[in-house]
């Protein structure tokens, strides 16, 4: 680039961002998009769907969740999009959305097999002793089982 060009680049408030607009596809459908243009964020799912799919796949091992990851990393960037202000590439804040949305959902995931791990120790328990507390074998204080004493 010529000396010139160089200078008028630096001079004009705003003119690497255009240039970067200019030549990198997505910036310029993000453009259109907080412009108005919907049909702008159609595009940048289809440039990079498959990617953050694959991405929630290792994260999460699991299809059916990966595929839920992905729409919902695309739905908060759509919600979001308005307000991008350009400081990183498009990809490079899709990939945090999608790597905050699976950590989510691997920490939801855990907290609900903690919460089925208590239930199980807790039924088993339940389940095992013998006495005034377990209503399958012993009316409560009364020592009589259930069956004996109809109403």
């Amino acid at each position: 680039m010529s000396t010139a060009a160089c200078s008028i680049l630096f001079a004009v408030p705003d003119a690497q961002a255009l240039l970067a607009k200019a030549i990198d596809p997505e910036a310029a459908a993000v453009s259109r998009f907080q412009a108005g243009e919907e049909a702008a964020f159609e595009e940048l799912v289809s440039r990079r769907e498959a990617e953050i799919y694959r991405l929630s796949l290792r994260m999460l091992g699991d299809a059916e969740d990966a595929m839920e990851a992905t729409q919902d990393a695309f739905l908060r960037a759509y919600r979001a999009l308005p307000r991008f202000r350009g400081d990183a590439a498009f990809r490079t804040w899709l990939v945090g959305i999608a790597i905050n949305v699976c950590r989510s959902r691997l920490v939801s995931r855990e907290n609900r097999n903690r919460r089925r791990e208590v239930i199980d120790i807790l039924v088993e328990r339940t389940t095992r002793r013998k006495g005034p507390c377990n209503p399958s074998t012993n009316r409560v204080g009364t020592g009589q089982s259930w069956s004996e004493n109809p109403r």
